[in-house]
């Protein structure tokens, strides 16, 4: 009787292992594949409203149906942790775009976040928001490490990435 539950208590640690290891991997290629979307996202769009005239796309929702339409966010407007949103914003002369990806975990946004703002597409980045917004209003990239883990702790789940085109 002894034996047959230590064979079960092993048997257990075994099994909660390889369902803890399963659990990370799957939370990394949530990670990994969002982190695909936002940098296709950014590239498409500058590409897309490179020539389009300055003011074309005020609405957000006409931009985002656009970003959907060309390919540039997935055709269910959502990454794996929730909605992906675009919004056009005034600056430089009505040039300039925000990708808005909700739903992200803390660790999410700090592993996605440290990719995009120190990765090839951050020439063109002009801000990243960590919401709440204050202080996590980032505008030269790459962001330090140490700002960018204390802000994505207590993010409330979204982030804004702004964008020149």
């Amino acid at each position: 009787l002894i034996e047959s539950a230590i064979v079960l208590g092993v048997v257990g640690l075994v099994i909660g292992g390889i369902w803890v290891a399963a659990a990370s991997g799957k939370e990394t290629l949530r990670q990994s594949e969002t982190t695909r979307i936002v940098v296709t996202a950014i590239d498409r769009m500058r590409a897309v409203l490179r020539d389009v005239p300055a003011y074309t796309y005020s609405d957000g929702q006409a931009l985002t149906a656009l970003a959907i339409a060309s390919e540039a966010f997935p055709s269910n407007g959502k990454t794996p942790y929730g909605d992906i949103a675009a919004n056009y914003e005034t600056d430089y002369g009505g040039r300039s775009f925000s990708i808005v990806i909700g739903g992200l975990s803390p660790e999410a946004c700090i592993r996605i976040l440290s990719v995009i703002a120190g990765g090839a597409s951050s020439g063109n980045l002009d801000r990243v928001i960590v919401y709440p917004t204050y202080p996590g209003f980032f505008t030269s990239f790459p962001i330090p490490m140490d700002q960018l883990v204390s802000q994505c702790k207590i993010t409330s789940g979204s982030v804004m990435i702004t964008s020149k085109y």
